[in-house]
């Protein structure tokens, strides 16, 4: 065998051992980049259960039966009948949109009792008060849609609308819980950002 020819074929074998070896650390690296979008998404995602939610709402409301239920990575939402329409005094209340932004700097629940607003005017109001905080409140409201059925969702919607509803936000589980004193109904919204 010629020497050009040796050397070419030796030149050839080296490029393709350099070529398997990044081949093989693309694919570790893959492996690595998979494995920790898992971690991140079991614990940004984690599922609510029923009786949590339950034990903490009653804490603050009256509340009667279950009527819906559903979590999933991503969104929980929840329907209870409600016994009475009155919310405790360990939930603070807010009488305008300024003492809100404060109160949720706390990080208990604030009710927001704002005459003449709903409550999706009120989250819409709180996002230009306050960013940050406005559209954590937004997107748990939106995101926990994915969690409804049709039905559900016009009966949410119809709440949102309503100057008669009342609305409170958890900053601590980043839920929105809307009551329609109506239909004696507390809707639970909760989209992950938790």
């Amino acid at each position: 065998m010629s020497r050009p020819l040796a050397g070419a074929r030796r030149r050839a074998a080296a490029r393709c051992r350099t070529a398997a070896h990044a081949l093989s650390l693309r694919k570790s690296a893959k492996r690595a980049i998979g494995a920790g979008l898992a971690c991140l998404m079991v614990a940004g995602c984690a599922r609510q259960n029923e009786e949590d939610v339950r034990t903490r709402v009653s804490s603050w409301m009256n509340l009667g039966e279950t009527l819906y239920f559903h979590s999933q990575p991503g969104c929980s939402a929840a329907v209870f009948d409600l016994k009475s329409t009155r919310i405790s005094s360990k939930v603070t209340r807010a009488r305008t949109l300024q003492t809100g932004v404060k109160m949720l700097g706390r990080d208990g629940p604030v009710f927001f009792d704002i005459k003449g607003e709903t409550p999706h005017s009120v989250s819409e109001a709180m996002m230009n008060a306050n960013l940050h905080r406005g559209i954590g409140m937004i997107s748990s409201g939106i995101a926990a849609k994915n969690c409804m059925t049709e039905t559900l969702q016009t009966y949410y919607l119809r709440a949102l609308l309503d100057e008669n509803a009342d609305l409170v936000y958890d900053p601590q589980e980043k839920a929105m819980i809307v009551l329609d004193g109506e239909n004696r109904w507390l809707f639970y919204a909760r989209g992950d950002g938790k």
